[in-house]
């Protein structure tokens, strides 16, 4: 029987999915409660959020980290502190006389974040069972996984984030070696 064995180096740095292939965010570090030795936690960095997930609640970890259905994502979330920044000088004139010390008043003066647009990256589908990315086969118009070599259907709220080949219209393939997307009709690399 082989085991997989979870380590700090192996998981940081990994990003995260939902069943439903939706993007939490990265791996930030790996923590043991003390208390209770046998419940670990992987803390995952979310755009908004933070989460603190049990081990119990990963369902896959290759490239990629799999949380399984049932991971209660509310009850895991953390707010993630504000990063706003108030400044507010602190000078301060004297003169010979005490009694003339001020110090003036200045408006407190706030440091905006840009206003961020929706994200409207384009999503890799990925296989339910192992998190490798599908390969779309236009002539069959079936997502295939190289891993299980098996179809497998693939969510319409993921399908509607795939691009498509600008030259013929069919999905596009994620190819993870390359880090690039691919045209299985057309026979070509494409820019995303």
């Amino acid at each position: 029987m082989v085991r997989k064995m979870l380590t700090k180096s192996s998981v940081i740095g990994l990003n995260t999915y939902t069943s439903d292939a939706r993007y939490l965010g990265k791996v930030v570090d790996f923590g043991v409660d003390l208390q209770n030795p046998s419940n670990v936690t992987i803390i995952v960095e979310g755009k908004d959020k933070r989460y603190v997930v049990p081990v119990s609640y990963i369902k896959a970890v290759g490239d990629i980290i799999i949380l399984a259905e049932n991971a209660p994502l509310d009850e895991l979330a953390e707010s993630k502190p504000s990063t706003q920044v108030s400044t507010q000088p602190t000078t301060t004139v004297t003169t010979a006389t005490p009694a003339t010390v001020s110090t003036p008043s200045y408006p407190t003066t706030r440091v905006q974040q840009p206003i961020q647009q929706p994200s409207t990256q384009p999503v890799i589908p990925r296989c339910p069972t192992c998190g490798t990315a599908l390969i779309y086969y236009p002539q069959y118009g079936k997502w295939y996984c190289p891993r299980c070599r098996k179809y497998t259907e693939v969510p319409p709220a993921v399908l509607s984030r795939v691009p498509r080949c600008p030259t013929c219209g069919n999905y596009l393939s994620y190819i993870e070696q390359y880090q690039k997307w691919y045209c299985y009709k057309c026979g070509k690399y494409v820019n995303v």
